[in-house]
């Protein structure tokens, strides 16, 4: 069985993924992740440690979401810090993992050159035209998965907890509104 801490980097991976790159209003998106993130961070109490997890888990899903913007970098340094904090610098690291694995590498025709473009894109350098490569644009064709070393098999409920459940959903269950 998957270790819960691998699953909730996962799950911030892909769901920041999926609001980022899909048909989903990302600025609503991200107006509840802020919500999430200031829910715990403003209140007058003492946090636990499962629930500061839980704002690590909204950072890292905002660092997905904005994953191309220039501001990245200081919500990075935040999520690290957190995770320093609660002694789970592993969550930190294995989202960076996945960051450095799912890195798209497009490849674009240089028609007055006949050769390709092989360079890192973001949406702000990407060519033209492009097409994807053989390996579905992953550098070194790793996914999510391989890059945290995560063998084994999922469950019924995390594999419907990974691929199913939405962000509203885990607020509502984090009762937060």
């Amino acid at each position: 069985m998957l270790k819960i801490d691998k699953l909730l980097v996962l799950k911030a991976f892909y769901l920041g993924y999926q609001i980022r790159e899909g048909d989903f209003n990302k600025d609503e998106a991200l107006k509840m992740v802020n919500r999430a993130i200031s829910f715990y961070g403003f209140q007058e109490k003492t946090f636990s440690k499962s629930e500061l997890k839980r704002k690590l888990f909204y950072i890292l899903i905002k660092c997905e979401l904005l994953r191309h913007e220039d501001s990245i970098t200081n919500l990075r340094v935040a999520a690290q810090e957190l995770a320093k904090s609660i002694k789970n610098a592993e969550m930190y690291f294995d989202y960076m993992k996945i960051v450095e694995a799912t890195i798209v590498i497009h490849r674009s025709p240089d028609i007055v050159n006949r050769s390709e473009y092989k360079g890192k894109t973001t949406l702000y350098n990407s060519p033209a035209w492009y097409v994807d490569t053989e390996d579905d644009g992953f550098e070194n064709n790793i996914s999510p998965f391989t890059a945290i070393n995560v063998t084994e098999e999922l469950t019924s409920s995390q594999t419907n907890f990974l691929y199913k459940v939405s962000l509203l959903d885990i607020m509502k269950k984090h009762k937060i509104s």
